[in-house]
C-alpha cells in the first residue's frame, strides 16, 4: 500500500448510533475457507468469528431462489450454462464444492431458506444481494423493461420465500444495484432496512437513498476518495465498502469514516484492525490525543485473500464471466 501523505485519526471515529452491520462483513460467506455462497461459506464464517455475512441470491428457472452470484454456473459447479435457464433439480445436482478443495465434494447450491434457518440458528446477520441482471454493475438504470421486471422477479420471490418463515427480520438486509429490486423489498418488506449498491460514489447520491429508504450506501472501495467518505459522514449518511482484502486498506477506510467493509477474510481482517487498536492504545499512553501516521503500517494478513483456482476434472483452469483464468479471488462487486 502506497505510502499516506496525510495524518490520519488517532482512532477509528466512534458511531453516536448502532451501525447497520458490523464493521468487517464475510463476503459471500468466508469464500477464502470455503465455496463461496453455500451453507460451509456460512458456518466457516461463523467459525472464524463473524457476525454478518453478505450473500447473493438469484432464480432459477422454476423461479426459486437460490445463492448465487454468477450469470452461469461455469465458476463455481462442475456444470455450465446460464444460471436462470436451469430448474431447481439441475441445479441442486451439481457439485458446487469440488472445483475449491475435494473436501467439500458434494456441496450443493443452497436454497435461500436454508441459509437464512442457519444464519438464524448461528445467530449470524445476514445482508442478502439481489442481484442485478445489466452486464456491468453501473450500467445505467432504468434497464430495459425485461431486465428491470426480472429483477423485481428476484426481489419479490426473495420477500415471499422470509415472509414464508419465522425470521428476525432485524438481523437482515437487502442490498442491490437494482432500483427495481429495492423498490420492491422497500414497498413489500419495509421493516428489514435496505443499502444502495454503487460502483463510484454518484453525485446525486442522496436523492435516490432517500427516495429508496435506504440505510446505507455501500461502494467500490477502489473507486472512492477520502473527500467523498467525509461527505457522506458530514451528511449523516452510514456507508460500507467492497470488497476490502488489505487490512491496512480497511484500516484507512475505517478511519476515512465508512463503517465497515465486506472481506473474503473477516478473521484476518479483524485481526488486523485489532493490532492497530492495541497499537494505538499503547502508543497513546498517558497521552489521550496522539497523532497516528499509517504511512507505515504493521504488516497487513500475507498477500490479499487467496483461495485455489478452479480446476476443472481435465486439469483445465475455469474461467469468469468474462472468460478471464481466476488464479485467486477478484475483489469486483459484492
Amino acid at each position: 500500500m502506497p505510502a499516506l501523505t496525510t495524518e490520519a485519526p488517532s482512532s477509528i471515529p466512534r458511531r453516536e448510533s448502532k451501525p447497520l452491520m458490523p464493521r468487517v462483513i464475510a463476503h459471500r460467506g468466508a469464500r477464502t475457507s470455503a465455496p463461496e455462497n453455500t451453507i460451509e461459506a456460512l458456518v466457516a464464517a461463523h467459525e472464524l468469528g463473524a457476525k454478518f455475512c453478505e450473500v447473493d441470491v438469484m432464480l432459477s428457472k422454476d423461479n426459486v431462489v437460490f445463492l448465487n452470484h454468477d450469470g452461469t454456473v461455469d465458476r463455481c459447479s462442475d456444470g455450465n450454462g446460464a444460471f436462470e435457464d436451469k430448474t431447481a433439480a439441475e441445479l441442486l445436482s451439481l457439485d458446487v464444492g469440488s472445483w475449491f478443495s475435494a473436501k467439500f465434494e458434494g456441496t450443493r447450491y443452497p436454497l435461500l431458506s436454508k441459509s437464512v434457518s442457519k444464519c438464524q440458528e448461528l445467530d449470524l446477520g445476514l445482508n442478502i444481494e439481489i442481484k442485478h441482471l445489466r452486464k456491468k454493475a453501473d450500467d445505467a438504470c432504468p434497464a430495459d423493461s425485461d431486465t428491470a421486471s426480472k429483477e423485481r422477479e428476484i426481489a419479490r420471490a426473495t420477500v415471499l420465500v422470509l415472509q414464508d418463515m419465522e425470521v428476525d427480520l432485524s438481523s437482515l438486509v437487502f442490498s442491490s444495484f437494482s432500483t427495481h429490486a429495492l423498490e420492491i423489498v422497500q414497498a413489500e418488506m419495509p421493516e428489514v432496512k435496505r443499502a444502495l449498491l454503487v460502483e463510484a460514489i454518484p453525485d446525486d447520491w442522496r436523492s435516490e437513498v432517500k427516495r429508496l429508504g435506504c440505510s446505507s450506501l455501500n461502494f467500490n472501495s477502489k473507486l472512492a476518495t477520502q473527500e467523498q467518505v467525509a461527505g457522506l459522514r458530514a451528511a449523516g449518511q452510514e456507508c460500507y465498502s467492497y470488497t476490502v482484502n488489505d487490512g491496512a486498506r480497511a484500516w484507512e477506510l475505517l478511519q476515512w469514516g465508512v463503517s465497515g467493509v465486506f472481506a473474503d477474510c473477516p478473521a484476518e481482517i479483524e485481526a488486523y484492525l485489532k493490532e492497530q487498536e492495541e497499537a494505538l492504545l499503547e502508543a497513546q499512553g498517558d497521552d489521550p490525543k496522539p497523532v497516528l501516521r499509517v504511512a507505515q503500517p504493521a504488516e497487513p494478513p500475507a498477500e490479499p485473500c487467496e483461495r485455489p483456482a478452479k480446476r476443472r476434472p481435465n486439469g483445465v483452469f475455469g474461467a469468469g464471466l468474462g472468460g478471464e483464468v481466476l488464479p485467486a479471488i477478484e475483489s469486483n462487486a459484492s
